[in-house]
Parts: C-alpha cells; structure tokens; sequence
C-alpha cells in the first residue's frame, strides 16, 4: 500500500511539472460576452491566445473597440462642457480598463485636467477678487475707527495686518492674471491685474498690460468680424426672400464702420441692385395708376419706391405732384358734400 501511494504521488508531480511547462488559461466568459460588457482588451486577449488566430474575428474586435472609442469620447468631451470632472474620469477609467492595449488616452485625460484647472483658477480668481472688496470695505471700516478716536489710542487699530493682507492679495491677483493670460482669458486677466496694481503699484509689469491689451483688441476683432459674417448672411437672406424692411435695416447698419471688406461690398451692392430694380418697378406701376387716376394708391406706391431709392429726385417730384393732385381732390370732395 505505502509503494501504490508513492506511485501516486510520483503521477501526480510529473502531471504537475507538465502543467507548469504548458501554460493553461482559464476563461470564465466567452468573446461574445465580452464584446457585449465592451470589454475589447480582454476580448482581444483571448483571441489571441487561441489557436489557430481568428483574423476576422479580431479585425471585427478593433472596428468595434474604435467605434466604442469615439462614442465615448464624445461623452467624456460632453461631461467636460458640463464641467461633470469626476462622470468624465469615471468614463475615462472605464476606457482604460476595456481599450485594447497601446490606445493612447492621455489626450482625453489632459482636456479634463486642463478644464478643471481652468474652473479652479476662474473661481480662485473671483474669489480673491470677492476679497479684495472686502479688504477695502475692511480699510474704510478702520478709517472710521480711526476718525472716531482721533483723539485717543486705538487698542483695535489694525491697520498693519490689513496692509499685509493687501500685498499677499495683490501677489495672488497678478498670479491669477498671468494665469488667466495664459490660456487667454483676457477679461479676468484684466480684473485680477488691475486690482493687483491699485492694492500695490510696485507689482506694474507693463508687459502684462500690453498682452492683455492686445488679447482684448484680438477679440474685439473677432467678435466684429462674427457680428458682420452674421449681418452678410441676414442681408443675403432678405434679398432672395424679398424682405424689404430687414433688407433696410441690414443695409444700413452694414453700411458703416466698423464692418468693411470684399464680402460686404458684394452683400451691399446685391442688396443695392434689387432696392433700384424695385424701385423702378414701383416707379412704373405708380405712374400708369396716376395715369388711370388712381391717384391714392399711386402715392403709396411712390413712397414705397421713395423709401427703397431715397436718393431718386425722380420719385420724389412723381410723389410731390401726386400729393398736390390729392389734396386738391380732397378740398373739391369736402367742398361738394358742404354744397
């Protein structure tokens, strides 16, 4: 009996030895099932590990981990605008585990990161701007202290620890600014630098100045060069659909500074052929109505062509004989009724 048991446990150790020297994996879920969870990293690991190589299957396995990708993506970028950091890294965390292995996902991880400082760096701002009023409600507070005991020792003067406040505030000011400077947010660049020079003058960096400065005349630009794209496209749309009173408005305003340039050139003189066309049209059917003796409907007509060509001495000596005409067919009609 004791030689059968060490017969058995011989087996068993030369068993044991060919395991190790084969490696053997264990799945606990099929491909499909893992495609299903998006879990394409291990999906593709198992392909791989089995032989022969399922090339359709584990082209199949990357189009759909792409797919997934992009999906995904779009979420993460979404929860971004939504300002959702920590819906975004949960995605994100998620990509990591499933994608297969060698997808790059730091660009992802670098847009949460930087949103999220750029929301920590815009509330840090308004926050030391928020105290930076409080301080100076603290200052003129002290100053009425001090003008109520004028003529005594004041224990609670705390004039010094208020100055120190005031420079660390204006130090953290002119950091928040050259932050905000960085990534372009010239309206808070400005806030911070201003307040930081007027807590302490000997922080001026006039290179701050100029580069704030000139981001905010690059924005200026930009958004009159959005404002005149957005005026071209209403004068188009007036013109084919007709509509002579946006047709005015549009005209005018694009007609003066600060909108110049090729484009609204061409807007304007399209603009500008269809107001003389009508004009002239109105012109014509207005003076065969005169001509019939329709003299009522022929003035509106004139005023309407007058109000499309305002500069046609033509019309306005049309409308001016017209409105004589029926002024005096007024005063005969009241003067035969009063008969």
């Amino acid at each position: 009996m004791y030689k059968g048991f060490k017969q058995l446990t011989l087996f068993c150790l030369i068993c044991m030895a060919g395991c190790t020297s084969t490696p053997l994996k264990i799945w606990y879920k099929d491909t499909a099932e893992l495609i299903k969870e998006h879990n394409y990293q291990k999906a593709m690991e198992q392909i791989h590990a089995q032989q022969p190589l399922d090339q359709q299957q584990l082209a199949m396995v990357e189009s759909l981990a792409k797919q997934h990708l992009k999906q995904q993506s779009q979420t993460i970028h979404l929860l971004i605008s939504q300002q959702e950091w920590g819906q975004a890294r949960g995605v994100l965390r998620h990509l990591i585990q499933t994608q297969p292995k060698g997808v790059s996902l730091s660009g992802l991880e670098n847009a949460i990161n930087l949103a999220q400082k750029d929301e920590e760096r815009l509330l840090n701002t308004q926050s030391s701007l928020i105290k930076a009023e409080l301080l100076d409600t603290q200052f003129r507070q002290q100053a009425l202290a001090n003008r109520i005991h004028h003529d005594r020792f004041n224990w609670f003067n705390q004039s010094h620890y208020l100055e120190e406040q005031k420079k660390q505030i204006a130090e953290k000011l002119l950091q928040l600014s050259t932050q905000a400077l960085r990534v372009k947010d010239y309206k808070y660049a400005q806030l911070a630098y201003e307040k930081a020079i007027e807590f302490d003058r000997q922080l001026g960096k006039g290179e701050i100045k100029q580069a704030i400065n000139a981001g905010l005349s690059v924005i200026n630009d930009k958004a009159i060069l959005h404002r005149q794209q957005d005026l071209i496209r209403q004068l188009t749309t007036a013109v084919s659909t007709l509509n002579f009173d946006q047709l005015l408005k549009v005209h005018d305003i694009l007609s003066h500074e600060p909108f110049h340039g090729a484009q609204v050139d061409k807007a304007l003189k399209q603009a500008q052929n269809l107001r003389q066309e009508y004009a002239q049209s109105l012109d014509q059917n207005a003076a065969r109505l005169y001509r019939q003796g329709n003299i009522l409907k022929s003035v509106d007509l004139w005023l309407m062509a007058l109000k499309l060509s305002p500069d046609s001495i033509s019309i306005k000596e049309k409308l001016l004989r017209a409105q004589k005409v029926l002024v005096k067919f007024k005063k005969l009609s009241n003067t035969s009724n009063t008969e």
